[in-house]
C-alpha cells in the first residue's frame, strides 16, 4: 500500500518503529513530521537550531534526526518546518496548503494523521475519505482543556470516518461522548518503544539505589501523591532515593521536599541517552497519575527491561498487569503507593519474574509487526 503518515515530535518514539515496520513489510510510507518552533523536543530528539526558513525538506536536513538513519529507511520522511508559533500566520496556512498539494501528487491509499487536526492544519480535510485517525487520548487530560482544543476535536468528529484508539477500555465512552457509529472506532495498542536501545548503556556498580519517575510533568502526573510515597518508602528503605526527570511547571508546593537528601528534582528536558542511563541504573519506574489514557513512559520502561508500579486509571491496566508486569494501585491514594513500592523491593522474587514476563510479552503481544498488521487492516476496511 501507498501510505501518507502524518504526526508530530511528541509521537516520534511510537511513530519511528510503526513506520519501520510498515516498510519492513514492503508498503510505501511517504512520512512527514510536523515541527513548529514550540516543539522542538520530543522523547527522541531535542533539535537544537531549527532551520529559519519554511518549507518541507527532507527530515536528514537536521542533524537530531539524521542519527536515526539506520534504525528506518528515511529517504521518504520529510518535515514541515514551521518557523512562527501562531497557528494562523500566513505562512504557516501556506505550508500545509504545499504539504496537501504535495499529499495529491503522491496519490495515497490511505492517510494515516496522528493527534487531533488543529488549525491550520485543516489542508488535510481535503483527504478525509482515505483518512484514518489514531486517537492517543480520546479525552483530555486534567489541566489541558482548551476552548480551541475541544472545537477542533468535534470537528474531527464529524469529518474523519476511521479512528484508532490504543486501548479497549474506553471504545464505548468514546464512541458514545462524540455520538459516532461503533463500526467508526478500532482498537489497536502500542508496542515497546525500543529506540532507547540504540543508547548504548552500562549499569553502574555500586551505584545508589534510586526509583524513577520520568515524563512531562503536568497536573494529572500526580507527583504530589509520589513525593508522599517516599516519605513512608523512606522510613522502610533509608538508601532508596527518588528521582523526578522531566521538564514542565509544578503544580503544586514542592517546598517542603526541597531539603530532603533522598529526593531529587531534574526539572528539565531530559535527552534520551540519559533516560537511557536513568532507566537501566533504576529499581522500577513510578507513574502515579491521576487520570490518564495510556503512558508511553511504560512502554519505554518496559523496552529496558523494568517494571512499573502505576495507577488504576485509563487503560494502564492492559499493559501493567498487576503482580505480572508490574503493581497497580488506586490513584491519589499515597498510602496504597508507597505500600506497593516497598513490596516491589522487598520481593526479590518478584520483581525478577515481573521482569522476565517483561521480556517475553515485548517479544509477543507488543510486537511491532502485529500492530501494523491490525493498522493494515484498518486501512482496507
Amino acid at each position: 500500500m501507498k501510505i501518507v503518515y502524518y504526526s508530530l515530535p511528541c509521537f516520534a518514539d511510537c511513530d519511528f518503529p510503526l513506520v519501520r515496520e510498515l516498510q519492513r513489510m514492503g508498503h510505501d510510507v511517504y512520512y512527514f513530521l510536523d515541527l513548529p518552533c514550540y516543539f522542538l523536543n520530543s522523547t527522541l530528539f531535542s533539535i537544537m537550531h531549527q532551520v529559519q526558513a519554511y518549507g518541507i525538506m527532507p527530515a536528514i536536513t537536521y542533524p537530531e534526526l539524521k542519527v536515526y538513519e539506520d534504525y528506518f529507511s528515511m529517504k521518504k520522511m520529510w518535515v514541515v518546518n514551521r518557523t512562527h508559533e501562531k497557528a494562523l500566520y500566513p505562512l504557516n496556512i501556506s505550508i500545509h496548503y504545499r504539504l496537501a498539494k504535495m499529499i495529491d501528487e503522491i496519490n495515497p491509499d490511505v492517510v494515516h494523521v496522528v493527534g487531533w487536526i488543529d488549525t491550520n492544519q485543516c489542508f488535510l480535510y481535503r483527504f478525509r475519505k482515505r483518512m484514518v485517525l489514531t486517537v492517543h487520548d480520546p479525552f483530555p487530560h486534567t489541566g489541558e482543556q482548551s476552548f480551541r482544543r475541544e472545537f477542533f476535536r468535534k470537528l474531527s468528529m464529524r469529518l474523519v470516518p476511521k479512528f484508532v484508539l490504543l486501548s479497549d477500555c474506553q471504545k464505548q465512552d468514546f464512541v458514545t461522548a462524540y455520538h459516532l457509529r461503533p463500526s467508526q472506532v478500532y482498537v489497536n495498542k502500542l508496542g515497546t518503544y525500543d529506540c532507547i536501545l540504540r543508547y548504548p548503556v552500562k549499569r553502574m556498580v555500586n551505584g545508589k539505589r534510586y526509583v524513577l519517575f520520568c515524563g512531562r510533568i503536568s497536573p494529572y502526573k500526580g507527583i504530589e501523591y509520589l513525593l508522599e510515597a517516599m516519605k513512608k518508602l523512606h522510613d522502610v528503605y533509608p538508601d532508596v532515593e527518588l528521582i523526578v526527570a522531566g521538564g514542565g511547571d509544578l503544580y503544586f508546593d514542592y517546598s517542603p521536599y526541597q531539603g530532603l537528601s533522598y529526593i531529587h528534582l531534574l526539572n528539565r528536558y531530559i535527552e534520551m541517552a540519559e533516560l537511557a542511563q536513568l532507566l537501566v541504573d533504576c529499581e522500577y519506574v513510578v507513574c502515579p497519575y491521576t487520570d490518564a489514557t495510556q503512558s508511553g513512559v511504560i512502554h519505554t520502561a518496559f523496552s529496558m527491561g523494568k517494571t512499573v508500579v502505576a495507577t488504576d486509571v485509563g487503560a494502564l491496566k492492559e499493559v501493567v498487569i498487576d503482580g505480572f508486569t508490574g503493581l497497580l494501585v488506586p490513584p491519589r491514594d499515597s498510602g496504597k503507593l508507597g505500600e506497593a513500592m516497598i513490596e516491589l523491593l522487598s520481593d526479590k522474587m518478584m520483581k525478577r519474574n515481573m521482569e522476565k514476563n517483561i521480556s517475553e510479552m515485548c517479544k509477543t503481544k507488543w510486537s511491532w509487526n502485529e500492530i501494523a498488521e491490525t493498522y493494515i487492516l484498518v486501512y482496507k476496511a
